[in-house]
């Protein structure tokens, strides 16, 4: 009898710690809406002028928990093969350093794959975009890129190119979305640019042309499906016009906003920059006028 009360004092002492733990603990890590302070239209920075400057594409985040940023490229060649990738870090329970990369070949052939690497692997300037992971990297100064993937590390896949950029670079206001603290930020740091370069798959070199886009994407503070429920983005060409057009979904625990923005420029310049309603955000009871609105609830400017 005494050894089964022992006992069960024993399980008892274990859960009370158990629950001391998490209330300690995890309990702050998901601390529910009351924490999370929702966006604020008349809140967004706008500081930084029309003009980017070229530290606006190199690292702008400090390696704090709870920080990400990702530079990203894609490429529509002229063969009808498509090739993207992009160079992530992320700064939450771990680091993270890795490189993720898709080609769509002409004959509809896929490859994707992803490359780890540690800390003492990598480097980034806050100058300019200048990332470098194990032998690959992606470095530019807004108008010309270059981008190297070793076939190493890409089971005998490489790519070695030049990004050209035809158009200045874009952001709405200072490109950052905030809430309270809690930040996410986007640059098109090439809106369009001419690609060229060569692919090697297998010992097989193939020469390559076609139009790039580069963007940079970074937040911090917390995950990014803590400030979004999700966004649809949409890049593109129509004849002279490139065009970029967005609408983020902000969470209902952030104030349930939609952020559209929608980008249209040619050579001479920008045509159409909209961000939100009046540089900033929108919701369903207060619409963009000049737009109509489809059977799925969503929104569209017609161009002409």
């Amino acid at each position: 009898m005494d050894s089964l009360m022992k006992r069960h004092n024993l399980l008892k002492t274990i859960l009370f710690s158990l629950i001391l733990m998490f209330s300690n603990s995890c309990y702050r890590l998901y601390t529910g809406s009351y924490s999370q302070p929702n966006f604020s239209p008349n809140e967004q920075p706008n500081n930084l002028g029309e003009k980017v400057e070229i530290w606006e594409d190199a690292q702008r985040t400090s390696g704090k928990s709870g920080e990400f940023e990702w530079w990203y490229f894609d490429a529509k060649l002229e063969d009808g093969s498509l090739f993207v990738c992009y160079f992530w870090k992320v700064h939450h329970l771990v680091d993270q350093y890795f490189i993720g990369m898709n080609y769509n070949a002409k004959n509809g052939d896929e490859i994707f794959l992803l490359k780890y690497f540690s800390e003492s692997q990598v480097s980034f300037s806050t100058e300019s975009c200048n990332v470098i992971m194990g032998d690959n990297y992606f470095r530019g100064d807004l108008n010309d890129y270059e981008i190297f993937l070793s076939p190493d590390d890409f089971d005998g896949f490489s790519i070695r190119l030049n990004l050209s950029s035809r158009l200045k670079p874009y952001r709405p206001q200072d490109g950052i979305i905030k809430a309270g603290d809690d930040y996410f930020a986007w640059l098109a740091a090439v809106p369009d640019g001419e690609v060229s370069g060569n692919i090697k798959i297998n010992e097989s070199v193939t020469s390559i042309k076609g139009d790039g886009y580069h963007d940079q994407n970074l937040g911090g503070n917390t995950p990014l499906q803590k400030l979004f429920d999700g966004w649809v983005w949409f890049r593109g060409k129509a004849g002279p016009y490139t065009i970029i057009a967005s609408e983020l979904f902000t969470s209902d625990k952030r104030g349930g906003f939609d952020i559209p923005i929608l980008y249209v420029a040619n050579k001479e310049g920008v045509i159409i920059n909209q961000f939100g309603n009046d540089g900033a955000f929108t919701k369903y009871s207060n619409r963009i006028k000049t737009y109509i609105i489809s059977k799925t609830n969503h929104s569209f400017q017609i161009l002409i």
